[in-house]
Parts: C-alpha cells; sequence; structure tokens
C-alpha cells in the first residue's frame, strides 16, 4: 500500500511545508480514514510519514482535529444505509 500510494503522492523533503502537497496528504488522509479499517499508524506510515505522532500533529492542526476524532465523526459509507 505505501508503495501505490507514494506513486500517487511522491513526497519531496520539503513537502509537507508546502501548502498545495499538505492538502493533497490531508485529503488522501480523510479519504483512508474514512473508506479504510487501517489504523492511524498503518495510515500514517502509508503516507510517507516515519513517527504515526508526527501525523497525528500533522492532521490535527490542518483539519482541526485528530484522525482518530475524525473517523469517529464521519460515517462510513456501510453505515450510511440505502
Amino acid at each position: 500500500m505505501k508503495h501505490c500510494v507514494a506513486q500517487t503522492l511522491p513526497l519531496s523533503p520539503g513537502a509537507r511545508q508546502n501548502p498545495v502537497e499538505a492538502a493533497r496528504i490531508v485529503l488522501e488522509a480523510k479519504r483512508q480514514l474514512r473508506f479504510t479499517s487501517g489504523s492511524v499508524s498503518e495510515i500514517a506510515y502509508a503516507l510517507g510519514f516515519d513517527d504515526p505522532a508526527y501525523f497525528t500533529r500533522f492532521f490535527s492542526r490542518r483539519a482541526g482535529l485528530s484522525p482518530r476524532a475524525f473517523r469517529a465523526l464521519t460515517p462510513r459509507p456501510d453505515e450510511l444505509g440505502g
């Protein structure tokens, strides 16, 4: 999975400082949190973070809530019914 994401989101050393690339990483993290059952740590590693705690801080500052809180507040498609 990390290989696929790395191809989709190539990270340069300063990528997390670039607002456009940071927004894309947050968008991908939200997608994975909503549509997969992977742990926050697994998602962090898949997105190229070496430390899940840093990923949590990065996500929280940009999304306004922690990855765990985002997942809890965002219904999964199979929970919506219909």
